[in-house]
């Protein structure tokens, strides 16, 4: 808390008039939110993540204190995570063998461009689409996933079909 106050003062401090800097610099910290924090009496949570195997042969136990160094990390490590999730590499992460199956039923085995289906051509190639692709922004969610025949979906490559 006190290195990130530090910055911000010293990012601010060649736009603060002198006066204001040196006359008043705790109003200018309490308007900004910085207080006074006393930390010595602060509680920080320790939290046991323990694993046992399948068949209980062996098992694993870590405590974690959510102290603020391990709340930064956490956070480093979450924020890591969120941009993963929204890469390209994410995303298609994301596309599970289950995940096509369901988008397949759900569309009944038929291609939503040429409405050819796996009933009418049992060896029928259909693959997972993203109608907005993800290339263009567009996610691995059931909505924006559709079933096309694979040259359909050749042919539609990274462009918007409505």
């Amino acid at each position: 808390m006190m290195i990130k106050k530090e910055k911000i003062l010293k990012d601010i401090k060649n736009r603060i008039t002198f006066l204001i800097k040196h006359l008043s610099k705790k109003k200018l910290e309490e308007k900004l939110g910085f207080e006074e924090i006393d930390f010595s009496d602060l509680y920080f949570p320790k939290y046991t993540f323990q694993y046992i195997s399948p068949g209980g042969n062996s098992s694993m136990s870590v405590d974690v204190k959510f102290d603020l160094e391990n709340l930064e990390k956490f956070i480093e490590y979450l924020s890591e995570k969120i941009k993963w999730q929204n890469s390209v590499e994410g995303q298609r992460a994301l596309m599970t063998p289950k995940l096509r199956e369901f988008i397949k039923e759900r569309d009944n085995y038929t291609c939503r461009i040429c409405h050819n289906s796996t009933e009418k051509e049992p060896n029928l190639l259909l693959e997972i689409d993203h109608i907005v692709p993800i290339s263009r922004g567009g996610k691995t969610e059931v909505e924006n996933l559709q079933t096309l025949r694979w040259k359909c979906n050749r042919r539609k490559g990274a462009k918007l079909v409505v």
